[in-house]
């Protein structure tokens, strides 16, 4: 539903919303707001190793598609602030890397 509906509206032209929670955030935007979903990576992952299995899993209670997490998981990736361990000649999400996080989230 989360991929169906990203897709659909990138733009934000569209809504989709539940009538029980007035409190949701706008979720569909042309340039979203990821710092929630760094936040709840650094919540949920901070000193541990995570395979991209389980970080796919792990996303099914976001309100972000895969997408959202490679984005931040390569800049992580790309600069260092996270440890990644590959499987094959190239990195690729679909091979399961193991990404390591460091205990505490890097200062900007």
């Amino acid at each position: 539903m989360k991929d169906a509906l990203w897709s659909l509206t990138p733009d934000g032209s569209f809504t989709a919303s539940e009538r029980d929670s007035a409190d949701q955030p706008i979720l569909i935007t042309l340039d979203p707001d990821l710092s929630p979903l760094e936040n709840a990576i650094w919540r949920d992952f901070a000193g541990k190793s995570v395979d991209m299995a389980g970080l796919y899993n792990w996303l099914l209670s976001q309100t972000y598609v895969k997408k959202h997490l490679h984005q931040i998981l390569s800049e992580y990736r790309n600069n260092g602030i996270i440890g990644c361990e590959e499987t094959g000649d190239r990195f690729a999400f679909k091979r399961n890397p193991i990404f390591t996080f460091p205990a505490k989230r890097p200062t900007n």
